[in-house]
């Protein structure tokens, strides 16, 4: 089913589900849909390797800190949102 709505131009299923390497995966021999979303959401590569970066290298509180991993959190912050 495609939905096109009459003020934005339709949106490309495959490139969106490019930004998502969950989708690649196959279960049971056919391409992963994933519809549930009120527990767990998935998330596009780009926000996985933001959080990567985060964990990887100043993994800390946003605002609560005076000390430089907290601060170049809260300073990373507005990017990853």
């Amino acid at each position: 089913m495609v939905v096109e709505f009459a003020h934005s131009p339709m949106l490309d299923r495959y490139k969106i589900r490019a930004d998502f390497p969950i989708l690649e995966e196959k279960i049971y021999g056919k391409n992963l849909v994933y519809l549930d979303n009120t527990a767990t959401t998935q998330r596009p590569l780009l926000v996985v390797e933001k959080m990567n970066e985060c964990y990887l290298h100043y993994n800390a509180n946003v605002h609560r800190g005076a000390h430089y991993m907290s601060q170049r959190t809260t300073d990373e912050n507005p990017k990853i949102s």
